[in-house]
């Protein structure tokens, strides 16, 4: 499997996850006394069948705020543009066959510099951005 597959096949989980939850965003509501600030609520409405608990079992009022601030951010909406924009990515820049990546052109030959343009030299592959998308969804990349 080759590191652009291993990153798709993340991607997808991904992607999959997300959709099967709550789409709408989520929300906290932290000034209404009644309910609990940490309590995050799967639709923006405070009602009792869409309540996601818990989002920290520790007794710190502070990590907990923090972990519900941070779960909020990152709700499946956020998760869904992340994982449709990888794949933007991973489609823009596969390997050619080649070993290159006809997507990323260098405009100096390989070894005479990094400076980017459409005209003349492949990049190798995986190229700059397949790494960087391996890294920010933590698929190893091999070498």
């Amino acid at each position: 499997m080759t590191l652009h597959d291993r990153i798709r096949e993340v991607v997808e989980e991904r992607l999959r996850i997300a959709q099967e939850a709550n789409p709408s965003p989520w929300r906290r509501f932290t000034d209404r006394p009644h309910l609990d600030p940490n309590t995050i609520f799967g639709d923006g409405s405070p009602r009792g069948f869409d309540k996601l608990r818990n989002v920290c079992n520790l007794d710190y009022s502070w990590e907990r705020d923090a972990n519900a601030a941070h779960i909020v951010a990152n709700d499946p909406a956020d998760a869904i543009l992340s994982a449709e924009h990888a794949l933007g990515i991973l489609e823009r820049h596969k390997d050619d066959g080649t070993g290159m990546c006809s997507t990323c052109i260098r405009d100096t030959a390989p070894g005479e510099g990094a400076a980017y343009d459409c005209r003349h030299w492949a990049a190798g592959y995986p190229c700059i951005e397949i790494c960087e998308l391996a890294t920010r969804w933590r698929v190893e990349v091999d070498g």
